[in-house]
């Protein structure tokens, strides 16, 4: 269990370090859409 604590802690910061990686997934759906869009 300890581990498994450990191990989210540190995928947390690497979120963090990312620099809004919400806003980057944001695009990437963005672009995905337009594909389709244009299919």
């Amino acid at each position: 269990m300890k581990r498994k604590m450990d191990g989210k802690n540190r995928s947390r910061p690497h979120l963090r370090s990312s620099g809004g990686s919400c806003q980057e997934i944001v695009r990437q759906l963005a672009r995905l859409a337009d594909f389709k869009a244009d299919e």
